[in-house]
């Protein structure tokens, strides 16, 4: 299970990296196209899509595979599938009527968020909710069964697909409108997630032979579970799995209904509002969170692993894969955040020079750059910590706690938001305030329920010396080429920062060699390290 957890997080952290990094310059492309304002109507929109992406990826597929994977651990296949196809058939009942509730809610949902006329942004998303059910029993079946190349490839079938014909339709109509720009953009997503849903049907439909044989082998089942009992089971699993693994979109969500409507109140015009609004959402947090797709992935991994090993009786598993989540977690987000908080403003510069010539538009990107770093990594860890807990079979515990961290990200963002100097800033501030309580709650009940020593020099300090190497690196190439072209100031410390870093985490003994070699290509990594003296054993 060890070295299924890490390929299967290695699989998904490539494919969701490379998912972040087309979303990222789809957005970009589109913020280009349509402007601040463009990217407000789009911004009304788009968390509920998030959201639903969460329950895609996250949600409902973590609670299948939960389910799945315990019964492949003791060989009953039959069970498993049957689990599956029991789940599916519900889902797809769920997602119509999800379709069909957001099609008539859609003037409701704008209006309370202050744009009225935006209406048809949310209709033209509507569909993505049917499609998106299908889309998530699948992966939680392959999940299950610890194959997360479906997932992986579904993944990256979407996010082509609603770029190319979400930039297309976005260009075609801008002409029309600002508005009808971001209609076009986000009709794009529903089309996306058919094109996902029809490659896991015929992902299925082949590998179903190999399948079959795995169940028609597996122990004869005198009684199945009650469907019934099944749905029952999946709510209450999926439930909470789901709002805990939509916390970066529920924070957007308070966003969405707070913070232009605060911004109004303290004196703001209608318009510098949508903007202010539209530069966090839409320039500034398309690129901070690109890694969130390393954590989503550990949280996807983690969440089937565990289980399987818990139901095995496996505790010793569950440490040993606990303490590398935890690592990898610290290993990967400690260098982006403290690269977004240095690099950050400057390539926000570089890939939107006009847009941030306009007033304090790059000084307000800058300070919001920085603090969203810092809840870069403690969503990060939230989100790590929630698959831990969540395979251990502790689901509702994530709840509680991002409930916890919502409240305090209300009451922080009310007071901040109504501060001029700070204005859109303050929802930034909140909401690094809710990420890290999140993350210190969770973390503080995975050490009480574990009862486990896990080393904090190899978790904690080592990474975060070696970042601060990292750090002090960039620095010397900022002073030393502050007066070249910014794209060259750019690459260059980012180069070198990348080199140091990955200097430093060798000579600090950071990753272990059994850690490499469960990676995929790890044992050749390892070997070719040691031809060339650089690595050595501990």
């Amino acid at each position: 299970m060890k070295k299924g957890f890490a390929h299967g997080a290695a699989k998904l952290g490539s494919a969701g990296l490379l998912c972040s990094a087309i979303g990222s310059l789809f957005r970009i492309m589109l913020a280009g196209c349509i402007g601040t304002m463009g990217i407000a109507y789009y911004q009304l929109a788009y968390p509920i899509y998030v959201l639903l992406t969460v329950v895609a990826t996250s949600g409902i597929p973590a609670a299948i595979s939960k389910r799945v994977s315990e019964f492949a651990a003791l060989g009953d296949y039959r069970t498993a599938h049957y689990f599956f196809v029991t789940c599916f058939r519900a889902l797809l009942l769920a997602g119509l009527g999800g379709s069909v509730l957001l099609v008539a809610g859609s003037f409701w949902i704008v209006r309370m968020q202050g744009v009225s006329e935006a209406w048809m942004t949310i209709l033209s998303l509507s569909p993505a909710v049917f499609f998106m059910s299908g889309i998530a029993a699948y992966r939680g079946y392959f999940q299950g069964l610890q194959e997360m190349t479906p997932t992986a490839v579904s993944q990256l079938v979407e996010e082509i697909v609603k770029t190319v014909l979400g930039l297309g339709l976005a260009y075609w109509l801008i002409h029309s409108s600002t508005l009808l720009a971001s209609v076009g953009a986000l009709a794009a997503i529903p089309a996306a997630e058919l094109c996902s849903l029809v490659y896991l049907m015929i992902r299925y439909g082949r590998g179903k032979n190999a399948l079959m044989h795995e169940v028609r082998t597996s122990p004869h089942v005198r009684t199945y579970p009650e469907k019934k009992k099944i749905r029952k089971d999946l709510l209450h699993l999926a439930l909470p799995i789901t709002l805990a693994a939509a916390t970066m979109s529920l924070v957007s969500l308070v966003d969405n209904f707070m913070v232009i409507n605060l911004l109004k109140s303290s004196g703001f015009s209608q318009a510098m509002a949508e903007s202010r609004f539209g530069l966090m959402t839409g320039y500034v947090s398309p690129i901070v969170y690109v890694p969130v797709s390393i954590s989503t992935a550990l949280h996807m991994s983690l969440v089937p692993s565990i289980s399987a090993s818990l139901k095995l009786r496996r505790f010793k598993e569950c440490t040993i894969n606990t303490g590398i989540g935890l690592k990898l977690t610290t290993l990967l987000g400690l260098p982006c955040m403290a690269g977004l908080m240095l690099l950050g403003p400057l390539l926000l510069q570089l890939i939107f020079p006009g847009t941030l010539a306009e007033g304090d538009h790059a000084s307000v990107s800058a300070m919001l750059m920085r603090v969203m770093a810092i809840g870069l990594f403690c969503l990060m860890a939230t989100q790590t910590c929630t698959g831990i807990l969540q395979g251990l079979g502790l689901q509702n515990i994530p709840v509680r706690n991002l409930a916890a961290g919502l409240l305090v990200k209300i009451v922080v963002s009310l007071v901040l938001l109504k501060i001029p100097s700070l204005n859109v800033v303050g929802a930034a501030i909140g909401t690094v305030a809710c990420y890290a309580v999140c993350a210190l709650l969770d973390l503080w009940c995975i050490l009480h329920e574990l009862r486990a020593q896990f080393s904090v020099m190899e978790i904690l300090v080592k990474p975060m010396l070696a970042t601060l190497g990292m750090a002090a690196a960039v620095g010397i190439v900022w002073m030393a080429l502050h007066s070249v072209n910014g794209w060259i100031l750019f690459l260059s410390a980012t180069a070198i920062g990348i080199v140091v870093y990955f200097a430093l985490v060798v000579g600090f003994h950071v990753v272990t060699t059994e850690d490499l070699r469960m990676l995929p290509g790890g044992i050749k990594l390892d070997s070719w390290l040691r031809e060339k003296r650089i690595w050595r054993d501990i």
